[in-house]
């Protein structure tokens, strides 16, 4: 995901994420209170998130 579109969503406070955004494994974690997390994060090596995918 791009800086700009991360920017984006976190201002729309959860915003309509893709599909493919989905697909790569972001998604508002509940384990860090709604955060926006996806691949390269450090927060989603602690992520028990459904919507996590590996």
């Amino acid at each position: 995901m791009e800086h700009e579109r991360y920017q984006e969503l976190m201002w729309l406070c959860k915003g309509d994420l893709t599909e493919a955004e989905m697909k790569e494994g972001w998604h508002w974690c509940r384990d860090w209170d709604g955060l926006l997390v996806g691949p390269g994060m450090f927060e989603t090596s602690a992520c028990t998130c459904e919507e996590r995918k590996p």
